[in-house]
Protein backbone atom coordinates (compact mmCIF):
# COMPACT_ATOMS: atom_id res chain seq x y z
CA UNK A 1 0.00 0.00 0.00
CA UNK A 2 1.72 3.38 -0.93
CA UNK A 3 0.68 6.40 1.36
CA UNK A 4 1.68 9.50 1.45
CA UNK A 5 2.10 11.58 4.48
CA UNK A 6 1.59 15.51 4.70
CA UNK A 7 4.51 17.04 6.79
CA UNK A 8 3.88 20.36 6.51
CA UNK A 9 3.21 20.79 10.37
CA UNK A 10 6.57 18.39 11.13
CA UNK A 11 8.17 22.25 12.24
CA UNK A 12 9.56 23.65 15.26
CA UNK A 13 6.68 25.53 16.61
CA UNK A 14 3.79 22.62 16.10
CA UNK A 15 5.32 20.73 19.59
CA UNK A 16 3.26 17.13 19.67
CA UNK A 17 2.72 17.01 15.80
CA UNK A 18 6.17 16.44 15.24
CA UNK A 19 6.63 13.61 17.69
CA UNK A 20 3.29 11.78 15.83
CA UNK A 21 4.15 12.41 12.50
CA UNK A 22 7.68 11.14 13.08
CA UNK A 23 6.95 8.50 15.28
CA UNK A 24 4.10 7.64 12.98
CA UNK A 25 6.53 7.49 9.54
CA UNK A 26 9.36 5.84 11.30
CA UNK A 27 7.16 2.74 11.98
CA UNK A 28 4.97 2.96 8.93
CA UNK A 29 8.12 2.79 7.05
CA UNK A 30 9.72 0.12 8.50
CA UNK A 31 6.76 -2.07 7.22
CA UNK A 32 6.69 -4.38 4.27
CA UNK A 33 3.62 -3.61 3.77
CA UNK A 34 3.65 -0.09 3.37
CA UNK A 35 5.31 2.39 0.57
CA UNK A 36 5.81 5.68 1.97
CA UNK A 37 5.69 9.39 0.72
CA UNK A 38 6.75 11.92 3.00
CA UNK A 39 5.61 15.71 1.76
CA UNK A 40 7.24 19.00 3.30
CA UNK A 41 7.93 22.21 1.97
CA UNK A 42 11.56 22.51 0.64
CA UNK A 43 12.35 25.39 2.92
CA UNK A 44 11.39 23.32 5.92
CA UNK A 45 14.24 21.28 7.67
CA UNK A 46 13.97 17.96 7.32
CA UNK A 47 12.17 16.86 11.09
CA UNK A 48 14.10 14.37 13.07
CA UNK A 49 11.89 11.17 12.24
CA UNK A 50 13.66 8.55 14.19
CA UNK A 51 15.69 5.53 12.27
CA UNK A 52 13.87 6.49 8.95
CA UNK A 53 14.82 3.54 6.64
CA UNK A 54 16.05 4.54 3.15
CA UNK A 55 13.05 2.60 1.45
CA UNK A 56 10.91 6.21 2.77
CA UNK A 57 10.92 8.97 0.08
CA UNK A 58 10.96 12.70 1.13
CA UNK A 59 9.85 14.65 -1.72
CA UNK A 60 10.35 18.90 -0.87
CA UNK A 61 8.08 20.49 -2.19
CA UNK A 62 8.20 24.41 -3.97
CA UNK A 63 5.87 26.47 -1.74
CA UNK A 64 5.54 29.72 -3.68
CA UNK A 65 5.22 33.00 -2.21
CA UNK A 66 1.76 33.27 -0.73
CA UNK A 67 -1.17 35.45 -1.50
CA UNK A 68 -2.89 34.44 1.11
CA UNK A 69 -2.27 35.58 4.87
CA UNK A 70 -1.74 31.99 5.74
CA UNK A 71 0.74 29.52 3.62
CA UNK A 72 -1.27 26.47 5.17
CA UNK A 73 -3.97 27.60 2.80
CA UNK A 74 -1.43 27.52 -0.15
CA UNK A 75 0.06 24.46 0.85
CA UNK A 76 -3.04 22.40 1.34
CA UNK A 77 -5.04 23.87 -1.38
CA UNK A 78 -2.12 24.79 -4.20
CA UNK A 79 0.71 22.46 -3.58
CA UNK A 80 -0.38 19.07 -2.43
CA UNK A 81 -3.24 18.86 -4.89
CA UNK A 82 -0.68 18.77 -7.77
CA UNK A 83 1.59 16.56 -5.65
CA UNK A 84 -0.30 13.98 -5.15
CA UNK A 85 -1.69 14.00 -8.52
CA UNK A 86 1.95 13.48 -9.54
CA UNK A 87 2.85 10.58 -6.60
CA UNK A 88 -0.56 9.13 -7.50
CA UNK A 89 -0.71 7.61 -3.78
CA UNK A 90 -3.14 4.53 -2.69
CA UNK A 91 -4.23 6.53 -0.18
CA UNK A 92 -3.14 10.02 1.42
CA UNK A 93 -2.78 10.94 5.19
CA UNK A 94 -3.55 14.51 6.98
CA UNK A 95 -1.62 14.15 10.42
CA UNK A 96 -2.77 17.50 11.63
CA UNK A 97 -6.43 18.30 10.98
CA UNK A 98 -6.11 19.13 6.82
CA UNK A 99 -6.55 17.73 3.80
CA UNK A 100 -6.34 18.75 0.65
CA UNK A 101 -9.95 20.32 -1.09
CA UNK A 102 -11.78 17.36 -3.50
CA UNK A 103 -11.70 14.01 -3.45
CA UNK A 104 -9.89 12.81 -5.76
CA UNK A 105 -8.31 9.26 -3.91
CA UNK A 106 -8.84 7.74 -0.55
CA UNK A 107 -7.64 10.17 2.47
CA UNK A 108 -7.87 9.86 6.21
CA UNK A 109 -7.11 12.77 8.56
CA UNK A 110 -5.83 12.57 12.24
CA UNK A 111 -7.37 15.12 14.65
CA UNK A 112 -6.01 15.68 18.05
CA UNK A 113 -8.30 17.47 20.05
CA UNK A 114 -10.78 19.92 20.32
CA UNK A 115 -9.16 22.82 21.83
CA UNK A 116 -9.68 25.69 19.50
CA UNK A 117 -13.65 25.20 20.21
CA UNK A 118 -13.37 24.27 23.84
CA UNK A 119 -10.87 27.25 24.72
CA UNK A 120 -12.04 30.01 22.27
CA UNK A 121 -10.67 32.49 24.74
CA UNK A 122 -7.66 31.43 23.78
CA UNK A 123 -7.59 31.82 20.39
CA UNK A 124 -8.54 35.38 17.93
CA UNK A 125 -11.82 34.85 16.00
CA UNK A 126 -10.05 34.55 13.07
CA UNK A 127 -8.02 32.12 14.13
CA UNK A 128 -10.71 30.16 15.17
CA UNK A 129 -13.07 30.66 12.05
CA UNK A 130 -9.83 29.27 10.04
CA UNK A 131 -9.07 26.02 12.54
CA UNK A 132 -13.01 25.23 12.34
CA UNK A 133 -13.24 25.80 8.28
CA UNK A 134 -10.07 23.38 7.65
CA UNK A 135 -11.29 20.63 9.89
CA UNK A 136 -14.94 20.54 8.92
CA UNK A 137 -13.58 20.85 5.13
CA UNK A 138 -11.29 17.74 5.91
CA UNK A 139 -14.14 15.78 7.84
CA UNK A 140 -16.48 16.01 4.57
CA UNK A 141 -14.03 14.45 2.43
CA UNK A 142 -12.11 11.63 4.75
CA UNK A 143 -13.04 8.29 4.26
CA UNK A 144 -11.58 7.41 7.58
CA UNK A 145 -11.22 9.89 10.92
CA UNK A 146 -8.12 9.22 13.12
CA UNK A 147 -8.48 9.97 16.98
CA UNK A 148 -5.56 9.89 18.86
CA UNK A 149 -7.78 8.61 22.30
CA UNK A 150 -11.14 7.20 23.03
CA UNK A 151 -11.72 10.87 24.66
CA UNK A 152 -10.98 12.81 21.53
CA UNK A 153 -13.11 10.45 19.31
CA UNK A 154 -15.99 10.65 21.45
CA UNK A 155 -15.18 14.53 21.20
CA UNK A 156 -14.84 14.61 17.76
CA UNK A 157 -18.52 12.62 17.21
CA UNK A 158 -20.07 15.22 19.65
CA UNK A 159 -18.71 18.55 18.96
CA UNK A 160 -18.32 17.67 14.64
CA UNK A 161 -20.68 14.53 13.64
CA UNK A 162 -18.00 13.35 10.83
CA UNK A 163 -19.93 11.30 8.02
CA UNK A 164 -17.14 8.17 8.40
CA UNK A 165 -15.71 6.28 11.03
CA UNK A 166 -13.55 7.59 13.32
CA UNK A 167 -10.91 5.02 14.78
CA UNK A 168 -8.74 5.19 17.87
CA UNK A 169 -4.98 5.14 17.00
CA UNK A 170 -2.62 6.22 19.87
CA UNK A 171 0.37 7.45 20.48
CA UNK A 172 3.44 6.24 21.88
CA UNK A 173 6.48 7.71 23.77
CA UNK A 174 8.92 9.78 21.32
CA UNK A 175 11.53 9.33 23.43
CA UNK A 176 13.70 6.11 24.51
CA UNK A 177 17.23 5.01 26.21
CA UNK A 178 18.49 4.72 29.66
CA UNK A 179 18.29 7.73 31.43
CA UNK A 180 21.28 6.81 33.39
CA UNK A 181 22.45 7.13 37.02
CA UNK A 182 23.38 10.41 37.15
CA UNK A 183 21.24 13.92 37.97
CA UNK A 184 21.30 16.17 34.29
CA UNK A 185 23.45 19.14 34.27
CA UNK A 186 21.89 21.87 35.85
CA UNK A 187 18.88 20.05 38.01
CA UNK A 188 18.59 20.71 41.46
CA UNK A 189 19.46 17.93 43.88
CA UNK A 190 15.73 17.42 44.40
CA UNK A 191 12.53 18.45 41.99
CA UNK A 192 9.06 18.71 41.04
CA UNK A 193 9.56 18.71 37.30
CA UNK A 194 6.61 19.95 34.91
CA UNK A 195 7.67 19.67 30.54
CA UNK A 196 4.79 20.59 28.90
CA UNK A 197 4.40 24.32 27.47
CA UNK A 198 2.88 27.37 28.98
CA UNK A 199 -0.55 26.96 27.22
CA UNK A 200 -2.96 28.44 30.01
CA UNK A 201 -4.73 25.13 29.99
CA UNK A 202 -2.00 23.72 31.55
CA UNK A 203 -2.43 25.17 34.44
CA UNK A 204 0.82 26.01 35.82
CA UNK A 205 -0.76 29.03 37.79
CA UNK A 206 -2.36 26.47 39.88
CA UNK A 207 1.14 24.42 40.30
CA UNK A 208 3.20 27.81 41.10
CA UNK A 209 0.49 28.50 43.96
CA UNK A 210 0.44 24.90 45.25
CA UNK A 211 4.09 24.68 45.38
CA UNK A 212 4.19 28.35 46.69
CA UNK A 213 1.70 27.57 49.61
CA UNK A 214 3.56 23.83 50.35
CA UNK A 215 7.14 25.16 50.40
CA UNK A 216 6.22 28.31 52.68
CA UNK A 217 4.62 26.32 55.06
CA UNK A 218 7.45 24.05 55.41
CA UNK A 219 5.32 20.84 54.18
CA UNK A 220 8.13 20.49 51.64
CA UNK A 221 11.54 19.59 52.13
CA UNK A 222 14.10 22.58 51.46
CA UNK A 223 16.14 21.27 48.73
CA UNK A 224 13.03 20.60 46.51
CA UNK A 225 12.58 22.57 43.59
CA UNK A 226 10.09 23.35 40.92
CA UNK A 227 11.39 22.91 37.65
CA UNK A 228 9.31 24.24 34.15
CA UNK A 229 11.55 22.91 31.70
CA UNK A 230 10.59 25.08 28.34
CA UNK A 231 8.96 28.35 29.27
CA UNK A 232 11.73 30.21 30.35
CA UNK A 233 10.28 32.82 27.16
CA UNK A 234 6.90 33.05 28.33
CA UNK A 235 6.19 36.71 30.33
CA UNK A 236 3.21 34.93 32.06
CA UNK A 237 5.05 32.34 33.56
CA UNK A 238 8.27 34.59 34.63
CA UNK A 239 5.22 36.84 36.29
CA UNK A 240 3.88 34.16 38.24
CA UNK A 241 7.46 32.80 39.33
CA UNK A 242 8.19 36.53 40.55
CA UNK A 243 5.17 36.80 42.69
CA UNK A 244 5.82 33.18 44.33
CA UNK A 245 7.04 33.80 47.72
CA UNK A 246 9.75 31.52 46.65
CA UNK A 247 11.13 32.48 43.66
CA UNK A 248 14.40 31.13 43.93
CA UNK A 249 13.38 27.56 44.45
CA UNK A 250 11.45 27.93 41.41
CA UNK A 251 13.82 27.36 38.30
CA UNK A 252 12.29 27.85 34.70
CA UNK A 253 14.06 26.67 31.76
CA UNK A 254 14.51 26.92 27.96
CA UNK A 255 13.83 23.80 25.87
CA UNK A 256 15.97 21.03 26.99
CA UNK A 257 17.37 18.58 24.10
CA UNK A 258 14.85 15.42 23.65
CA UNK A 259 18.30 13.16 24.34
CA UNK A 260 18.32 14.95 27.50
CA UNK A 261 14.75 14.96 28.84
CA UNK A 262 14.65 11.07 29.66
CA UNK A 263 17.73 12.22 32.87
CA UNK A 264 15.42 15.04 33.64
CA UNK A 265 12.36 12.78 34.32
CA UNK A 266 14.02 9.87 36.20
CA UNK A 267 16.26 12.09 38.47
CA UNK A 268 12.70 14.23 39.89
CA UNK A 269 11.14 13.38 43.07
CA UNK A 270 7.63 13.59 40.92
CA UNK A 271 6.29 15.03 37.65
CA UNK A 272 3.52 16.93 38.13
CA UNK A 273 0.98 17.96 35.36
CA UNK A 274 -2.00 19.49 36.07
CA UNK A 275 -3.78 20.21 32.72
CA UNK A 276 -7.21 20.84 32.91
CA UNK A 277 -7.78 18.70 29.12
CA UNK A 278 -5.55 16.72 26.66
CA UNK A 279 -6.15 14.91 23.44
CA UNK A 280 -4.03 12.32 24.61
CA UNK A 281 -1.07 13.12 27.22
CA UNK A 282 1.88 12.01 25.51
CA UNK A 283 4.02 14.12 28.36
CA UNK A 284 3.21 12.41 30.56
CA UNK A 285 3.28 9.13 29.22
CA UNK A 286 6.76 9.90 28.47
CA UNK A 287 7.74 10.84 31.88
CA UNK A 288 6.08 7.52 32.91
CA UNK A 289 8.42 6.05 30.10
CA UNK A 290 11.39 7.26 31.91
CA UNK A 291 10.48 6.20 35.62
CA UNK A 292 9.22 9.19 36.61
CA UNK A 293 5.87 9.16 39.29
CA UNK A 294 3.23 11.13 37.54
CA UNK A 295 1.08 13.44 39.32
CA UNK A 296 -1.95 14.87 37.54
CA UNK A 297 -6.21 16.26 37.27
CA UNK A 298 -8.32 13.23 36.41
CA UNK A 299 -10.11 14.36 32.78
CA UNK A 300 -10.12 14.35 29.06
CA UNK A 301 -7.68 11.37 27.97
CA UNK A 302 -5.80 11.57 30.77
CA UNK A 303 -7.35 8.78 33.04
CA UNK A 304 -7.60 6.88 29.89
CA UNK A 305 -3.90 7.03 29.13
CA UNK A 306 -2.04 7.06 32.28
CA UNK A 307 -4.70 4.18 33.86
CA UNK A 308 -3.94 3.49 37.46
CA UNK A 309 -0.22 4.06 37.00
CA UNK A 310 -0.85 7.84 37.77
CA UNK A 311 -2.17 9.81 41.05
CA UNK A 312 -4.57 12.49 40.66
CA UNK A 313 -4.97 15.37 42.43
CA UNK A 314 -8.32 17.12 43.19
CA UNK A 315 -8.33 19.81 40.65
CA UNK A 316 -7.52 23.21 42.37
CA UNK A 317 -4.93 24.66 43.97
CA UNK A 318 -5.56 22.98 47.55
CA UNK A 319 -5.93 19.60 45.82
CA UNK A 320 -3.06 19.45 43.78
CA UNK A 321 -0.80 20.97 46.87
CA UNK A 322 -2.65 17.95 49.55
CA UNK A 323 -1.14 15.19 46.60
CA UNK A 324 2.04 16.96 46.39
CA UNK A 325 2.69 17.21 50.09
CA UNK A 326 0.66 13.13 50.80
CA UNK A 327 2.88 12.13 47.43
CA UNK A 328 6.53 13.23 48.67
CA UNK A 329 6.26 11.59 52.19
CA UNK A 330 5.29 8.09 50.85
CA UNK A 331 9.05 7.41 48.91
CA UNK A 332 7.38 3.76 48.97
CA UNK A 333 4.47 4.64 47.01
CA UNK A 334 6.99 6.52 44.91
CA UNK A 335 8.84 3.83 43.91
CA UNK A 336 5.40 1.90 43.16
CA UNK A 337 4.58 4.38 41.16
CA UNK A 338 7.82 4.52 38.51
CA UNK A 339 7.14 0.50 38.42
CA UNK A 340 3.77 1.10 37.27
CA UNK A 341 4.73 3.77 34.76
CA UNK A 342 6.99 2.29 33.29
CA UNK A 343 4.71 -0.68 32.86
CA UNK A 344 1.93 1.42 31.45
CA UNK A 345 3.85 2.99 29.06
CA UNK A 346 5.26 0.29 27.37
CA UNK A 347 1.86 -0.76 26.17
CA UNK A 348 2.27 2.10 23.86
CA UNK A 349 4.18 1.53 20.99
CA UNK A 350 4.67 3.20 17.46
CA UNK A 351 4.32 -0.27 15.82
CA UNK A 352 0.78 -0.51 17.51
CA UNK A 353 0.31 2.70 16.53
CA UNK A 354 1.30 2.19 12.77
CA UNK A 355 -0.81 -1.24 12.67
CA UNK A 356 -4.14 0.43 13.89
CA UNK A 357 -3.54 3.40 11.25
CA UNK A 358 -2.69 0.92 7.92
CA UNK A 359 -6.00 -0.89 9.48
CA UNK A 360 -8.35 2.24 9.25
CA UNK A 361 -5.78 3.45 5.74
CA UNK A 362 -7.16 -0.02 4.64
CA UNK A 363 -10.74 1.13 5.43
CA UNK A 364 -10.64 4.57 3.87
CA UNK A 365 -9.33 2.66 0.57
CA UNK A 366 -12.31 0.26 0.95
CA UNK A 367 -14.91 3.19 1.66
CA UNK A 368 -13.57 5.31 -1.38
CA UNK A 369 -14.06 2.31 -3.45
CA UNK A 370 -17.40 1.49 -2.50
CA UNK A 371 -18.63 4.90 -2.34
CA UNK A 372 -20.14 7.19 -5.30
CA UNK A 373 -18.83 10.35 -5.76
Amino acid sequence: MRVSVDAFVASPGFGGFISYIGGLCAALAGRGDVELDILLPAEQEVPEFADLPASARIHRLDLPAATERRPGVTWTDRVLPAALDELSPEVHLGPAFMLPPGHARPQAVTVHDDMFERFPQFYGEQTRAYLREQTLRALAVADVVLAVSESTREDAIERWAPRSPVVVTPLAPRLVGEPGPLPPAGAPPSSLLNVGGAHRRKRLDDLIEAFSRAATAGAIPEDVHLVLIGVEGDERVRSLRAASPVPERILLTGRIPDAELPAWYRHCELFVYPSEYEGFGLGPLEAMASSAPVLTYRNSALAEVLGGAAAFADPGVDGLSRAIVSLLGDRAELERMRERGSERSAAFTWDRTAETTVRALRGAIDRFAGSAR
